[in-house]
């Protein structure tokens, strides 16, 4: 029983690897986008960003829609879409079709994450909700790693259009495996349509459920500005590296996210202090990223460590959710999880076009083959330092336990 559990749960977390490469790959072919798509960085944020369109609000209708029907209905058809979408991005000619593409994809992804912790409820016992929470982290962190440097050789060979297309075949693969081994047990519709508005009306009431939800905002945006779009850029014009070696640095922050997402899950479960262990998350986030702004760092070995940090302290996030669904009925517990993701990924959706207008606003004279100064990614880099902050701020003196 206990092998058919992990086989199914592995198989869902595919969707979530799969997805999460999407997600990311755009932070490895920054120029490549920049100049096949004829766009300055602000534009790559936007095109960036609008895979967060359809990502952010569908994930309470994929909560309502799990909470209601089998998982297995609900994940095959999103799944199928990030495939074409990726496919799509692939092959735009143009902004305005890669833009549609990113938000094809988005709306596919938005329920692989709420899907993966739906079935672990369904498959485990909930003593271990945390840290399986933890571990479906870090294989999203996984799937982020390999949306990001492992596509370096295959970019430089093929191209990034190419690079997209391999990518999106891989989810097709996984489409038709889950097609035919994902079997999980068939749920029936049995409230009435209303009874979706009432589920939704009674996780957004409790205050709880909002300051948790800014929580994981805020320790998932460093993800989704420096490990997913910027950082690369920001090391290699900030501390005057090599594009190669950029990307090995920022790659730690999915390392960190990996090694943290579960080691926090698990100490969080033995000690019975979600509480505090969120908080420490936070503040690591603070010094590490502090450090990293105002330091002068000349070991690689430094950087190397500090990214590590302020990636494992954005594992807050993850256990977030353990925390949101311990507030919510268990009838509403999809929902309440969906809710949560919402807030974790509008994060890309805010926060990656405005990063980049800071950069862009930032530079002194006109930006030289799309390449902005080392002044310009620090100011950006700063409303990430805020976010560590005033996520530390909101779980010490907002959230209860």
């Amino acid at each position: 029983m206990m092998v058919r559990s992990i086989f199914l749960f592995i198989l869902v977390a595919l969707f979530l690897f799969f997805e999460m490469a999407l997600q990311v790959s755009p932070g490895i072919m920054t120029n490549h986008l920049m100049n096949s798509l004829k766009i300055d960085i602000f534009w790559l944020g936007v095109t960036s960003g609008a895979y967060f369109i359809t990502y952010t609000f569908m994930q309470i209708p994929a909560g309502l829609f799990y909470d209601r029907f089998s998982a297995r209905n609900v994940i095959l058809l999103p799944l199928l879409i990030c495939v074409v979408g990726g496919f799509l991005f692939g092959l735009a000619p143009n902004f305005y079709l890669a833009t549609c593409a990113r938000i094809f994809m988005g709306f596919g992804s938005a329920f692989a994450f709420t899907g993966v912790l739906v079935v672990a409820s369904h498959v485990f016992s909930k003593h271990y909700f945390t840290l399986i929470t933890g571990i479906t982290q870090m294989l999203a962190a996984l799937g982020a790693m390999c949306g990001a440097l492992p596509l370096l050789p295959l970019i430089k060979h093929f191209g990034w259009r190419t690079t997209m297309v391999i990518i999106s075949s891989f989810g097709l693969v996984l489409f038709v495996i889950m097609l035919l081994f994902l079997k999980l047990p068939n749920k029936h519709l049995t409230n009435a349509p209303t009874k979706a508005w009432t589920a939704l009306k009674t996780v957004a009431q409790q205050s709880q459920t909002w300051f948790i939800a800014l929580y994981a905002c805020l320790l998932w945006m460093p993800m989704a500005v420096v490990a997913s779009l910027y950082g690369i850029a920001f090391v290699e014009q900030y501390f005057n590296l090599p594009f190669a070696t950029s990307a090995t640095i920022v790659t730690f922050m999915w390392i960190g996210i990996a090694i943290g997402s579960p080691l926090f899950g698990f100490v969080a479960d033995k000690t019975h202090q979600l509480k505090l262990t969120l908080t420490i998350c936070a503040l690591i986030g603070v010094v590490g990223f502090a450090l990293i702004m105002f330091i002068p760092i000349t070991s690689l070995m430094a950087l190397i460590f500090l990214f590590l940090l302020a990636g494992a302290a954005c594992a807050g996030q993850a256990l977030s959710f353990s925390l949101v669904s311990r507030n919510n009925k268990l009838e509403h517990r999809a929902t309440a999880i969906g809710f949560n993701n919402m807030a974790v990924v509008i994060s890309g959706f805010i926060f990656q076009p405005l990063v980049g207008f800071i950069i862009r606003v930032s530079q002194q004279g006109k930006a030289t083959n799309y390449l902005y100064d080392s002044n310009s990614y620090h100011n950006g880099m700063l409303i990430v330092l805020m976010a560590y902050i005033i996520a530390a701020l909101t779980v010490i003196f907002l959230i209860k336990r």
